[in-house]
Parts: C-alpha cells; structure tokens; sequence
C-alpha cells in the first residue's frame, strides 16, 4: 500500500505524525523501523535505560513501552475497522499505561523483543489486506480515521519517539554517562 492517506481520512492532529512518514509501501516502511529502531535501541545499556532528561519525562524503557503500547492499541483498532466493526475508540490515559506498565523493571532486551513481535505482527496484518480494507473507516478519538491512516500514524508515532529519543535522550551527555 503506498497511497498516503487523505486529510480527510484522519483528524487533522495526526498530521504531525503522518507527515514525518517518507513515501512507499507503508508495510515495507513499518517492516524497516523494525530494524532501524532495534538496531538503536541494541546499544542502550539498562542503566541508559532508565535515563530521562527531566523529572516529568519518561524514561527510555517507557518510551519504548509507549511505542509497544501504542502499537497494540492502534494495531488493534485498526484490526477491528478493517474488519467491518464500528469502532468508537475514546482515548486512553497514557500516565496510567506508563505507571501500570512496570516498564523499568523490565530489561531493556525483554522490551525490544516486545517492541518487534508487535510491531511483525502489525505488518502481517497490514499485508494480508486487500485494497477495500485499506479504505474502511471508524471512529477513533472522536473523529473518522481509515484503516490507512492509522497505519501512517503508527509509523509517524514511531519516528516522532525516536526523534525524540535521538534529540533529547541519546545526544545529551548526561545520557552518555
């Protein structure tokens, strides 16, 4: 699938999401982050793991725990529109998510590895669907979204962390011990 969704397949607060996604077959590019985010994430000892750059932050295992998170709920939902079902997603309290998720107890490999069977498993739904899939919609956050959409949003999700990551965590010398 490498037609970019729409402005009016999505409200537009997940602009800023699928405008960081570079053109083509959005599976290929959910399928490469696999690679490109383990292959970053591979060098963060446990200790970077539970670096954050401000009280209020989270940590580097929550981010990739969000991500994880993220995906599971978005891969859901989409997995429900596709299918034909009415969806009305409200929104959820990620603080809660984050708490609740004991991400810093978990080892930095036990999240990467949760990180890349979710985000396989996206990527084998995405390519089992044919072109009338792609286009169904639902309601997600109060607004009509496409199966499509919510696939560009997961990768635009994903690119806006870990530039995140890469900005604020990974560059900073505090990060670098």
């Amino acid at each position: 699938m490498e037609k970019r969704p729409e402005r009016n397949e999505y409200d537009p607060f997940f602009t800023r999401y699928i405008d960081l996604v570079p053109n083509g077959n959005i599976a290929d590019i959910l399928e490469k982050q696999i690679a490109d985010t383990t292959n970053r994430l591979n060098y963060v000892s446990e200790q970077q793991g539970l670096y954050k750059y401000a009280n209020d932050k989270w940590t580097v295992k929550e981010v990739i725990g969000h991500l994880t998170d993220g995906e599971r709920l978005l891969g859901q939902i989409l997995f429900q529109i596709a299918r034909g079902e009415e969806v009305d997603f409200q929104g959820v309290n990620w603080s809660i998510y984050i708490q609740l998720g004991d991400f810093n107890n978990q080892s930095m490999q036990m999240l990467i590895d949760q990180y890349r069977a979710v985000r396989s498993s996206t990527v084998a739904l995405l390519r089992s669907f044919n072109e009338e899939a792609w286009g169904r919609k639902g309601t997600a956050i109060q607004s009509d979204i496409t199966v499509r959409a919510l696939a560009w949003i997961l990768a635009g999700h994903e690119l806006h962390h870990r530039n995140i990551l890469e900005k604020f965590y990974f560059s900073t010398t505090d990060f670098q011990g």
